[in-house]
């Protein structure tokens, strides 16, 4: 699990830990992995922290290996790293653009790259990835990040993407597209009463969206109900793009 120390990857890892899954905990914030580690690990499974920063490719292939070493394989791989920012567009820099796409992109599909790999080697597994329905529908100030997240859902499930390369190695490859969900990173953001009545005008089920929304479907397609899914990314926006 990227991202995996906090909001939406916190939620999914404690779900996958309480279905029976040993847990692999990575963000950039070691103190976060090793302290959510330390909690899971009271579960009853094994929750391995490691430090790492997905828009660097040399920290990519070393936690692969930490994870090659600890399990010798990989059944289930979560591309939850991701970064965001508003900014009027005509404001973007070229550091604010590569910073977005180093993370949500470039770093998402080493990663999935990585993960093929080991899971060519034992049979197949699961890789979800973590995409936005603002790929489809984009918000303003945002188009750094709403592009990259259009590209995930590309990627996943085009014909020459992922889904359709690697279901010949048992690897399914779908993604998730949250709509609006509430965490610690946007609380201030969402907590404004004027931002609010307006945000939730466009939500048809007028709230907006928990990490347990998203871990549900996190823990769907990691399970055997979905063993015949590939290819498809799940909209959980509460009717965003439909509005």
């Amino acid at each position: 699990m990227t991202g995996g120390s906090k909001g939406i990857g916190y939620q999914i890892v404690k779900e996958y830990a309480e279905a029976g899954a040993n847990v692999v905990i990575a963000s950039r914030n070691m103190n976060k992995c090793e302290e959510m580690a330390h909690e899971i690990s009271a579960i009853g499974v094994k929750a391995l922290p490691v430090k790492c920063n997905v828009g660097n490719l040399e920290d990519i292939n070393t936690m692969f290996s930490i994870v090659k070493k600890e399990f010798n394989k990989l059944d289930i791989l979560v591309n939850n790293a991701g970064v965001y920012q508003t900014k009027p567009d005509i404001k973007v820099t070229e550091n604010d653009w590569d910073a977005i796409f180093d993370i949500n992109l470039k770093g998402l599909f080493f990663c999935a790259q990585n993960a093929a790999k080991l899971m060519h080697e034992h049979n197949g597994g699961r890789i979800i990835n973590m995409a936005s329905a603002t790929g489809v529908k984009p918000l303003k100030r945002m188009s750094p990040y709403t592009t990259s997240k259009a590209a995930v859902i590309h990627l996943t499930h085009t014909f020459i993407g992922m889904a359709s390369e690697w279901a010949r190695y048992n690897i399914q490859v779908n993604s998730i597209a949250p709509g609006i969900i509430h965490t610690d990173i946007n609380s201030d953001e969402l907590g404004n009463k004027e931002l609010a009545a307006k945000t939730l005008k466009r939500i048809p089920l007028r709230r907006y969206g928990t990490p347990a929304d998203i871990s549900s479907m996190a823990l769907y397609l990691a399970s055997d109900a979905a063993s015949y899914v590939t290819g498809q990314t799940f909209y959980v926006d509460g009717g965003f793009l439909a509005e």
